[in-house]
Parts: structure tokens; sequence; C-alpha cells
């Protein structure tokens, strides 16, 4: 007997997956689990380190909830078996989806901006010349809508057929000039950076288009540092580390550790994809562009007043890390032509 895929999936997936009922085996469920828990050391460590410091454990319900749901999709997405021929709906959905999803980036514009006061999610007031504006209220807490489109944007752009390959370009300039709006360097350059495989290796793009698009995306970044930003930090998002080595560098080391956990999806050849030992080229182009912006936004709190991924309190960064690892489940098991470069 087969079902159809719960409403909610085909909003974040839309490339959808039919599946069969039938009982998965034990170590595929077991294997399917273990991947969407690989956030779950990051969260929890963070929430430990920020209570030690007199944080309230409150501080990460965002982050607790949106590992909750990340794990019940991946869960679902990972476990059910694929039909030889799947029914797909019009690709084009997946266009109309990203750009609501890049329409919402844009409303944070629109939001009270935050000047000169400590950020975060969670943080609002505060408007004028100068101002940040990175979040998206939702009722008694603020999303960084960028820390979910960006890699949720990169993996499906990587994974797309070549008839998107323009539209979602299009998107992903778009976003990018959002960031310069707001602005947002570290995403910014995040964004740029984990583009540059994409556009280096995918050839559903001119060879001149790919050359244009990877340099404005970069000149909006630098663009994007050199906007003034007087953001304040809020400790136990943009300065975890920090406070996880005034407890010792024990903390340090399990926080970094938890931090390399979340790369493992992404370079190693675990059960997930399905096909065979070798993702797809797309599915592995889209490894390494969401690796290497996750790697950005690690480092970039080094640097300035940034939230660390996962690790900091925060929900955005970690739905974009389910999101991400989502659309390539998906990809990794739609059925392909000959010419594996074309999904």
């Amino acid at each position: 007997m087969l079902t159809e895929t719960p409403l909610i999936f085909t909003i974040v997936f839309p490339e959808r997956i039919d599946v069969v009922s039938a009982p998965m085996p034990a170590a595929c469920r077991s294997d399917s689990s273990l991947i969407a828990l690989v956030p779950v050391p990051a969260v929890a460590l963070g929430a430990v380190v920020a209570h030690l410091h007199g944080v309230a454990i409150t501080a990460f319900v965002p982050s607790f909830v949106a590992t909750a749901i990340g794990t019940l999709v991946i869960v679902y997405l990972a476990s059910a078996a694929p039909r030889s021929r799947a029914r797909t709906p019009s690709p084009w959905r997946t266009v109309a989806i990203l750009g609501a999803a890049v329409g919402a980036l844009a409303g944070t514009l629109l939001t009270a901006g935050v000047a000169g006061v400590a950020g975060g999610d969670g943080v609002g007031g505060g408007d004028g010349v100068g101002s940040v504006h990175r979040w998206l209220p939702l009722g008694a807490v603020a999303l960084q809508v960028s820390a979910l489109v960006s890699p949720w944007l990169l993996a499906t752009l990587a994974t797309a057929p070549a008839t998107l390959a323009r539209p979602l370009t299009a998107l992903l300039c778009s976003a990018q000039i959002v960031h310069l709006a707001q602005p947002d360097a570290a995403q910014a350059t995040a964004l740029a950076l984990g583009s540059l495989p994409i556009l280096a290796t995918a050839t559903q793009l001119a060879t001149g288009t790919r050359g244009l698009v990877a340099g404005a995306l970069i000149a909006l970044a630098v663009l994007t540092w050199l906007r003034p930003d007087p953001l304040l930090p809020v400790a136990h998002v943009e300065q975890i580390f920090d406070l996880a080595h005034a407890l010792g560098p024990a903390w340090l080391v399990a926080c970094l550790a938890a931090s390399a956990l979340l790369f493992v999806p992404l370079a190693w050849p675990l059960p997930w994809p399905r096909v065979g030992r070798q993702a797809a080229p797309p599915v592995s182009r889209a490894r390494l562009a969401v690796g290497v912006y996750l790697l950005t936004t690690l480092v970039l709190p080094c640097v300035g007043h940034f939230p660390v991924p996962i690790v900091g309190a925060g929900g955005g960064h970690v739905l974009g890390w389910y999101a991400a690892l989502g659309v390539m489940i998906a990809a990794a098991r739609r059925p392909r032509g000959p010419n594996p470069e074309t999904p």
C-alpha cells in the first residue's frame, strides 16, 4: 500500500517522495535516527555551558524545538522506501516555495531594527540609521531567517534540474542583496563561498553566467562588510565558545567536537542516500556547498559578532541544517536519467 507524503514535508522538500508503508529494516531505522540526532550534542552542550554561566535554559527552547522538528523530518525521509518511479509535482513549485522563503528574508527589512544593542534570536527593538534587520518576529521569539534559507537554497540549487537553474540563481542573488541591506556580513560571506562549488561545477548555466554570478555574490559580500554593524554580542549566541573556554579547555574541546559532528552527514557516505556507495554528482556538490557554508559560519564568529551555529542559542541554524540535509536526502532518492548531472 502506498501512502502520500504528508503536507509538511512537501512544503519544505518540494521534490516529493512517495513511500511504501512496508516496515524498514531495523538497521536502516537505527542509521536514520543517528543521522537525525547529530545536532543534539551541540545544542545540549551549548545550553549547559550557557546555564553554567547563569543563562536560563529557556533561552535554548527554540533550538530544542527546531531539533525536534528536524529530527522527525529526517527520520521520516531517511526511513521511507523510495519508489522506482516517483510522482513529482511541477518543479516550478520548488521555485515558488523558495521564492516565498526569500520573501520572508526580505521581510526582515520591514521589521524594527536593532541598533547598538545586544542581538540574537528573540531580540527586537530599536530603529533608525545604522540599525540591523536580521530577525523575523515569531511570537515571543525572533528567527534569523537567513540561517534557515541560505543552506536550504544552496542545497536546492546544487541538486535542482537544469530548468530551475536560472530562477534559483536569481533567488540566490536576491538573498545576497537582502544580506547587504540588513546588513549580515557573516551570512553574505557564507552564501557567497558556499555557492562557489555549485557555480564552479554545475553545467546548467553558461560559463560566463556562472562567473558573473560568482563575482556579483562576492562583491556584495565585500560591500556588506563595509557597512556599519553596531550590534553588540549576546554571550550565549555569539560568544558561546568563549563561555565554554571560561569553564575550562575540556568544555571548549567538547563544543568544537560537537560542531565537527555536524559535518559527518556531509562528508561520509552514510546509508541515507541509498543509491550505492557514491552519491549522485548533484548531491556531492550540495554536500560540499553546504559544508563550506557551515564552516564559514563557524569561523566568522571569531572575527565579528555573529551567531555561532547550532551551539549558540537560536533555532535558525538548526532548521537550516536539517532543511539542507532533507533536500539532499530527497535528491539522492529521486530517480535520475542516464546523465547524473540532470536529476
